[in-house]
């Protein structure tokens, strides 16, 4: 009995943490996925000196640019972009009519100036709210 408390037949009690040789593999490993900011996504073709002195200049391809914004935002059709030019188009008519009844006395013959230059604002505002609500949906 005295050998049996002296000597317990139960496995050695493992750390939590990895022994040294196992963290220096892992450390020094390299990530599966790596960087590629930096690197061309076609790989690179090596031409002999031979073919590099017959070759002829290849002809600079046309630069195809990032699409303009309005046609990112044309792109494709959904209710928050018809809601968009909706309020543009609200917005603009309500600074045009403010604008006309402002200096041409038409079509209100300035019944109230107060009216008039606060609906002005108000289309501005709107105005401003939709140009910024038109540049996140073209990202």
């Amino acid at each position: 009995m005295s050998a049996i408390l002296n000597h317990p037949q139960h496995t050695k009690h493992r750390s939590k943490s990895p022994t040294p040789s196992r963290r220096r593999h892992t450390r020094n490993r390299r990530h599966s996925i790596g960087r590629t900011w930096d690197k061309p996504s076609r790989p690179r073709q090596v031409a002999s000196k031979r073919q590099m002195a017959t070759a002829v200049a290849p002809r600079p391809r046309p630069r195809r640019g990032r699409s303009s914004r309005l046609t990112r935002f044309f792109r494709g059709f959904s209710v928050e972009k018809s809601f968009t030019v909706l309020s543009l188009l609200v917005a603009s008519g309500l600074i045009t009519i403010c604008l006309l009844d402002i200096l041409l006395a038409w079509p209100w013959k300035h019944a109230s100036l107060l009216f008039d230059w606060t609906n002005l604002l108000a289309g501005f505002v709107m105005l401003g709210l939709t140009y910024d609500v038109f540049r996140d949906q073209s990202r």
